[in-house]
């Protein structure tokens, strides 16, 4: 799903593979500023974890076009 976020094209996906039995959760997420692709992704030990951290990655990027 891909929504848009302060001019941007963000996309969010939950990991389903296991980084290590200490973080089986995570996401990974897709976002276009300009020109340019960023992305982002990070292992979790808890499934309602990872969104919130992106969130937090997400408000903290500034996309100066």
């Amino acid at each position: 799903e891909v929504k848009r976020v302060r001019d941007m094209n963000v996309m969010y996906i939950p990991i389903t593979t296991t980084a290590t039995p200490v973080l089986p959760f995570g996401g990974a997420a897709a976002w276009t500023c300009g020109e340019r692709v960023f992305a982002w992704k990070s292992y979790t030990p808890d499934e309602a974890s990872a969104p919130g951290l992106f969130e937090a990655a997400l408000a903290r990027f500034t996309c100066n076009q």
